[in-house]
């Protein structure tokens, strides 16, 4: 059976673990940065290959010339060019044979991070695990700072649900948004289909395809509509953005007529209906970019605070002697 660590132990467990975790912290950015050059250099390097075969196919396109094809008057500039060639294509094998070093010393600093970092893979874990254990051990003990822990864990229980609560109403709010920006340009599209059949008497085949739009659009306005429920739900308020009318307001009978019987009475009354509909499409969407704004605001306020209570926590518990 495994004995506990004693408080000592522990401590001296929790210091190690922070080292390696600090050597994590630096390890991160500098595999990223390895990568990121990784992937250029790679792409350096193709292009310096090409360049490489198309200087060597200059090469041997001269040397292939036949002496006795070539007249003395232009062996010499022949040869010039000839040496020419090779001089550009041996450059051109020296810059490839460069990168491939570089690249080499880049994967090779690349597989000492990654080993580094596999090294410690289990501390963040194992040092949740060991800061845990000591902020149990301190609030057992009665220790002042053990208090303190408490206070900090019931605020960080807290505004960690209140956290998730305001994600899922952004989420919420985010697809709403993206509903009715889509409902917007199909009410556009009609609106223009709408033009066409009020002032150039486009028949049947512009109706249908106005009211398919809005039929597209209306569908668009009830999704929306589901994705603000949600937003109310988690939110608590049902006045926070008020229902947007999935309808539009273009009845069954309007549309019969507005297709069968095309009239310019009948096309200037659906056409004002999508007006209407898009400005009130266009507010509540204003009222969701600012509920939107909020939100963030308040995720990132709630963010920032469980970063300090971690901070503050782990500083407790460092500083605490064995208990």
């Amino acid at each position: 059976m495994d004995v506990p660590d004693g408080p000592e132990d522990l401590d001296a467990k929790i210091a190690r673990l922070a080292a390696a975790l600090s050597e994590r912290a630096r390890l991160e950015p500098r595999r990223a940065a390895v990568v990121a050059a990784i992937t250029k250099l790679t792409g350096e390097l193709e292009v310096l290959r090409r360049r490489e075969e198309a200087e060597q196919r200059d090469v041997e396109k001269l040397e292939g010339f036949s002496v006795g094809r070539v007249l003395t008057t232009l062996r010499g500039a022949h040869g010039r060019s000839l040496d020419r060639e090779r001089t550009e294509a041996e450059a051109a094998r020296e810059r490839v044979a460069e990168a491939m070093t570089r690249l080499d010393t880049l994967e090779s600093q690349l597989a000492d991070v990654k080993a580094r970092l596999a090294a410690t893979d289990t501390a963040p874990a194992t040092y949740a695990l060991a800061i845990a254990e000591k902020e149990r051990l301190l609030q057992e003990s009665g220790h002042l700072s053990g208090t303190r822990l408490a206070a900090l864990a019931a605020e960080k229980a807290t505004i960690g649900a209140q956290l998730e609560r305001l994600t899922r109403a952004a989420t919420a709010a985010g697809r709403a948004a993206e509903a009715l920006r889509q409902a917007n340009e199909l009410l556009e599209s009609a609106g223009n289909w709408s033009a066409a059949d009020t002032f150039l008497g486009g028949g049947a085949i512009s109706s249908h395809a106005k009211h398919e739009r809005l039929e597209e659009a209306a569908g668009h306005v009830s999704g929306a509509e589901r994705q603000l429920e949600v937003l109310r739900k988690e939110l608590g308020d049902s006045r926070v953005v008020a229902p947007v009318a999935a309808g539009l307001g273009v009845d069954g009978t309007t549309r019969l007529i507005d297709v069968w019987f095309d009239n310019i009475f009948t096309d200037v009354s659906v056409g004002n209906q999508i007006g209407t509909a898009q400005e009130r499409i266009g507010r509540t969407a204003k009222r969701v970019r600012d509920v939107r704004t909020a939100l963030a605001a308040r995720i990132a306020g709630i963010r920032a605070r469980l970063r300090e209570i971690e901070s503050e926590r782990e500083k407790i518990i460092s500083i605490s002697d064995g208990c």
